[in-house]
């Protein structure tokens, strides 16, 4: 079989050689040349990024409309932040809240 097709040859060892080949590529780079951010640096970038608005499509219950909802990523943080303490107090509390405890 592969003596009378000379391609599947060639296919067959390159398949083979190109494991063996990304196996000799692996230098690492050089990571002590880098300066690290400093916090002053890192703030800034970050409260940038904070302030930037972000528009999603989110779809409203009982249509079958989607209505853009434009907030900053801080806001959407503190909404997930919020929804997350609150699912948490609810699952924490075992009887619910109206529970009286008689």
């Amino acid at each position: 079989m592969f003596r009378s097709n000379p391609l599947l040859k060639l296919f067959l060892g390159a398949f083979l050689a190109l494991p063996l080949a990304a196996c000799v590529s692996t230098k690492t780079p050089e990571v002590a040349d880098k300066q690290k951010p400093t916090p002053e640096e890192v703030k800034k970038v970050t409260s940038k990024l904070d302030d930037e608005v972000v528009c999603k499509r989110v779809k409203v219950t009982g249509t079958n409309f989607k209505k853009k909802v434009c907030l900053t990523r801080a806001e959407r943080r503190a909404m997930r932040e919020e929804a997350r303490k609150l699912l948490e107090n609810a699952q924490s509390s075992t009887a619910g809240p109206d529970y009286k405890g008689n």
